[in-house]
């Protein structure tokens, strides 16, 4: 979307800020096009609105387009980026759940096993019982890992400010 900066009833900051705020156009990529040389806080007021560009007049129309043609594709991109990672999400959910049920049965009968003949079994064999038991509870622990990425998007991301000397010190 490009967006004069200066318009007659409205400024584009205002119809920038409108179009942020709707869900289905919160990521449509804006670049502000103004003949005002304005000072560096438009500029940046207008990327912290979520502009991609901001470009003075004269506007030389080969350049417009090509800068167009870069944000719709990046645009086109990421809509597929989200499809993939919904699909990947709701794979990894159905895999995760699906891997409990022969989980559970190993890690019971183990454990039953253990309980009722550990005492039958030679050094060897409770080596070996021990490595099922053992393997079954990190392999339950990747599955609840799993769980928890496909859970993962579905969060809010939140912002915080960093003191970017700390962390990298």
């Amino acid at each position: 979307m490009l967006l004069d900066v200066q318009m007659p009833d409205v400024d584009g900051f205002e119809i920038a800020k409108l179009i942020r705020s709707r869900r289905q156009s919160a990521h449509t990529p804006i670049i502000f096009v103004t003949a005002h040389y304005g000072a560096d806080v438009d500029v940046r007021r207008g990327y912290s609105l979520g502009a991609v560009d901001y470009i003075f007049a004269p506007v030389i129309p080969e350049i417009l387009r090509a800068k167009a043609s870069v944000f719709v594709e990046l645009a086109l991109m990421r809509q597929k980026l989200e499809v993939a990672n919904k699909d990947l999400e709701s794979f990894t959910y159905s895999v995760s759940h699906d891997l409990r049920a022969p989980l559970r049965a190993i890690d019971g009968y183990a454990r039953m096993l253990e309980e009722d003949h550990a005492g039958k079994l030679d050094d060897e064999g409770r080596r070996l019982l021990k490595t099922v038991l053992d393997s079954s509870s990190k392999m339950r622990q990747l599955i609840d890992d799993l769980l928890a990425f496909s859970r993962f998007n579905r969060k809010a991301v939140r912002s915080t400010d960093l003191d970017m000397s700390e962390l990298a010190r």
